[in-house]
């Protein structure tokens, strides 16, 4: 629904869901809690951002399958628990204590992520050539992968932690809800599992053919839909 595009090419069904939503937001939700939530959404979709760069930069070892994942889940929770506990725990001795194993537990799972598990040779492990899509331009690679994304998202686990306790509380539930729409709906109907990928990579390639100017000597051009691999 959300990628459906109407007559003109505008994608009109995700508009106005997304629109009624912010509607109900913006008429029951007081204003001082929904500017905290508005940023501290911003600030968590940067956090997803870099946890999605390091999947797509780094790879499970084969001996232990989802080892990555399951290490950037506890990287988060850490990092989550240790931003809560400096802005609003190191009054009370129990903070001293906990921030600074914390901070031990976030570091060691960033090594962790950095010994074992290696880097993919290409972005994503797209196995096919892309320099069909793409060119042979060169684009920006963030260095030191996992420790910049992980950099970044403590830091903004530690500005979401500056909220009260009852916007980090609509936070959550607003993750998990978003979670579980994901895993509901999104995950089913997304691109890499209807197989848009391949047909949206074929038009790319048709589009780029079409735009190149024509010369005397012909060329043959293969595609094929299936294995999503264009030669």
């Amino acid at each position: 629904m959300f990628g459906e595009l109407d007559s003109t090419g505008n994608p009109k069904k995700g508009t106005l869901f997304a629109g009624v939503i912010m509607t109900l937001f913006a008429t029951f939700v007081p204003f001082h809690y929904l500017d905290d939530f508005v940023s501290a959404g911003i600030l968590l979709a940067f956090t997803i951002t870099n946890s999605s760069l390091v999947i797509m930069r780094r790879r499970s070892p084969e001996s232990s399958p989802f080892l990555l994942e399951k290490l950037l889940a506890w990287f988060n929770l850490h990092s989550f628990l240790l931003s809560l506990t400096l802005s609003h725990g190191m009054n009370s001795p129990i903070g001293w204590v906990f921030a600074p194993l914390l901070l031990f537990l976030s570091l060691s799972t960033v090594v962790k992520i950095s010994r074992n598990c290696p880097p993919l040779t290409t972005f994503g492990n797209i196995e096919e050539d892309t320099t069909h899509l793409y060119g042979s331009r060169k684009y920006f690679s963030t260095p030191c992968v996992p420790f910049i994304p992980c950099l970044g998202m403590m830091t903004n686990y530690f500005l979401i932690s500056q909220l009260s306790f009852f916007g980090i509380a609509l936070l959550v539930a607003y993750a998990i809800i978003a979670a579980l729409f994901y895993f509901a709906y999104g995950a089913r109907h997304s691109i890499l599992n209807d197989g848009s990928l391949q047909y949206a990579m074929v038009e790319r390639h048709e589009e780029r053919h079409h735009n190149e100017p024509t010369h005397n000597t012909t060329s043959t051009t293969t595609i094929s839909v299936d294995e999503g691999v264009l030669t």
